[in-house]
């Protein structure tokens, strides 16, 4: 009689009891089921994140702000020093930008058309340099400018006590010009119906003369 022996096999790294009691693992014994630990994962997380803080870091290095424009009326509404350094002014977008103007860029106010494109608020016009013409970067939602960014802004709020020239105020030479000189006089003609009524007033003479 012979006798079989069945063989046993041996399972290694078994918890000591079920629920396993509270352990830890390092993080290279994580995987995603088909091979890729974690610590592959964390790798290229961190790859992709360097390659987007070096395209940002290249994005605030080159781009520089030139002011602001009225996409809904294709005008310049301002410029900052660095815009006026290389002939930027305020007005109409030009269709070339001015020569050493490239990589320079301003925030769209209001929603528009220019060049073939459509603009949100908020988007990016941005100088491609004199004979290239423009590029825009287009976003999600409105962005945020640096307050040190916008340019002729009052040094305090409420601005400090200042005057302007009747040509600063849109719209006030003609309002002047439809005003009546003060210190005036009139004709009798001037005035519709007036000869009539005095025509119709008794004399004052005849009144003080007794004349009745």
């Amino acid at each position: 009689m012979s006798l079989r022996h069945s063989s046993i096999g041996h399972n290694f790294n078994v918890p000591t009891e079920f629920n396993p009691a509270d352990h830890t693992h390092d993080y290279t014994e994580v995987n995603d089921g088909a091979g890729k630990t974690l610590d592959v994962e964390i790798a290229a997380i961190l790859a992709h994140l360097s390659s987007i803080d070096s395209e940002l870091g290249s994005l605030a290095g080159n781009l520089t702000f030139a002011g602001t424009v009225q996409m809904a009326t294709g005008v310049i509404t301002s410029v900052t020093a660095a815009g006026t350094a290389v002939g930027f002014t305020t007005g109409a977008i030009p269709v070339d930008p001015p020569v050493g103007s490239v990589n320079l860029y301003f925030v769209c106010e209001n929603g528009g058309s220019f060049d073939g494109s459509v603009y949100n608020g908020g988007d990016w016009l941005v100088s491609e340099g004199n004979g290239n013409g423009w590029a825009g970067i287009h976003f999600d939602s409105t962005v945020n400018v640096l307050w040190d960014d916008v340019g002729n802004k009052p040094t305090e709020f409420p601005p400090e006590a200042h005057t302007h020239v009747i040509t600063d105020v849109t719209g006030l030479q003609a309002e002047l010009d439809d005003k009546t000189d003060v210190g005036h006089s009139h004709v009798i003609a001037d005035v519709t119906g007036l000869q009539a009524e005095l025509d119709a007033k008794a004399n004052l003479s005849v009144i003080n003369g007794g004349s009745y």
